[in-house]
């Protein structure tokens, strides 16, 4: 089973190895989402979230969101995407 600590991790690397937000997202689909692995009940809307990304630059998070989202799964947070989407409309209006 794919597992939050897996995705954390995963996400780091991509990070860490210069991925643009686009190629992270293809990557969580390809992961995660493609694979129809097993993955925790609580990583679906996370993942297809961070898959998105790959849609197009209006569903892409900055290397500095993404990384804000994985250490907040990292503390065991609950799904901190929500958050940053209002914070990102709050500064749009």
């Amino acid at each position: 089973m794919l597992t939050k600590k897996d995705l954390v991790l995963g996400l780091k690397e991509t990070i860490k190895e210069g991925f643009t937000p686009a190629q992270i997202g293809s990557w969580v689909y390809s992961n995660y989402l493609q694979l129809n692995e097993e993955v925790e009940e609580e990583l679906w809307p996370i993942c297809t979230q961070l898959a998105a990304m790959e849609v197009g630059p209006e569903f892409e998070f900055t290397i500095e969101e993404l990384q804000l989202i994985a250490e907040k799964l990292l503390l065991e947070e609950e799904n901190p995407i929500p958050k940053i989407i209002q914070e990102k409309l709050k500064c749009q209006q």
